[in-house]
């Protein structure tokens, strides 16, 4: 068609002009978030001209947004729900399809959006499955409403955050030719790889925790699948020489109250210091990566929800934090078992205790994963990642 996106030619090395459709983007934060800010950035870098088109969760975004060196256009609107898809549809009925050479539909909402909208516009996308959205996809009332529970087949190519998404892809999509499922790892950023500030220690003051302790960490909201009641579990049963010398620090937004006291209760129970710190800004993650012991995050089954990726770990790796963690969705594409941290087979307590005393007691083993941290997650770039999802 005359004015209609080529999205065939992604490695001619031409530069192009790309579109980024997101309903999670800064100053959220987020995976998604972080995505596409990332794989934007890289794409620039490439020598493309890239867009995202994002909500404005409320606030005057435009003096952060003018520091980027891709073009940010804000709506109205916050973390989307049902509700707000009338706005996806009409940010997609904005768009001119000749001023596009390729348009990414980067989470649920928009990849939605653009299958019920290809009829009208009949614009040629991709589109970028992050894991628990293609079972939402699966079970979603409104794309049934719809009757686009085929969606992913309208989009030119899928992008999967990992191997296990690309089989999950195509496992909840048996028609779609595997050829156009495409895994895109994700990249580490050069900012997790730097210093992080003068003196890191500064949290310890910060955030009230005793220096003396080694500092088990867990960067993660407090939802349920993360794993937090498994960790504070494991800490119960630990020998009471080894809890002497722990601290658990969790850092992460509690979305849920009744979670949250949950795990305030198992805290008062396990016998080793805990410390609930909420969220907290970037830098202060990146100096609590440089000065814990151990980052431990223990996914748990969960049918409605999957762990497609897990940059968590990398961005631990990345200050040379090993990680304690379970085999589940795309972690062990991340976390390489007795390389740079251990995989646990079950997360019963006396599992995680035992995981977490070897790494005690083996100071030797400890150094060995902690050794080769920094350089596997160089091998994840968000150049890489780009240039797989658009071409060179």
């Amino acid at each position: 068609m005359k004015n209609t996106p080529n999205l065939s030619s992604t490695t001619d090395g031409k530069p192009k002009r790309i579109l980024i459709l997101t309903h999670e983007f800064l100053p959220f934060k987020g995976g998604i978030a972080t995505y596409c800010h990332e794989i934007a950035k890289a794409a620039v870098d490439a020598g493309h001209d890239v867009t995202i088109v994002a909500p404005d969760y409320g606030k005057d975004n435009a003096p952060d947004d003018a520091r980027e060196r891709y073009k940010v256009i804000r709506f109205s609107g916050g973390m989307y729900n049902s509700r707000q898809f009338p706005r996806v549809l009409l940010e997609i009925l904005k768009i001119k399809p000749a001023s596009y050479d390729c348009i990414h539909a980067a989470e649920w909402s928009f990849v939605l959006g653009m299958a019920v909208l290809q009829p009208l516009k009949k614009m040629p996308f991709i589109a970028t499955m992050h894991g628990t959205d293609i079972i939402g996809f699966h079970n979603s009332r409104l794309a049934k409403i719809l009757h686009a529970q085929h969606t992913l087949a309208k989009a030119k190519k899928i992008l999967a955050n990992s191997n296990y998404t690309n089989n999950l892809v195509l496992q909840y999509n048996p028609d779609i030719n595997p050829k156009k499922v495409v895994t895109t790892l994700l990249g580490v950023s050069s900012y997790w790889f730097e210093k992080a500030v003068a003196d890191p220690r500064h949290v310890f003051e910060k955030y009230d925790i005793d220096p003396s302790r080694k500092i088990i960490l867990t960067v993660a909201r407090l939802d349920e699948r993360k794993g937090h009641a498994e960790v504070l579990k494991g800490l119960k049963v630990l020998p009471d020489d080894i809890k002497n010398n722990l601290i658990y620090v969790i850092a992460g937004k509690a979305d849920d109250s009744d979670q949250k006291q949950k795990l305030q209760k198992l805290a008062l129970e396990c016998g080793v210091p805990v410390k609930f710190i909420g969220a907290i800004p970037t830098d202060d993650v990146k100096s609590l990566y440089a000065v814990a012991w151990l980052f431990c995050m223990l996914a748990i089954e969960n049918p409605l929800k999957v762990e497609g990726f897990g940059l968590a770990y990398l961005e631990a790796a990345a200050q040379g934090l090993p990680s304690l963690a379970t085999p589940l969705g795309g972690v062990p594409e991340v976390v390489v078992h007795n390389k740079t941290g251990l995989l646990l087979g079950d997360t019963n307590p006396e599992t995680v205790a035992a995981a977490i005393t070897r790494l005690y007691q083996d100071p030797q083993k400890y150094d060995t994963l902690k050794s080769a941290c920094m350089e596997w997650a160089r091998g994840f770039s968000w150049e890489r990642c780009s240039l797989e999802s658009y071409g060179s």
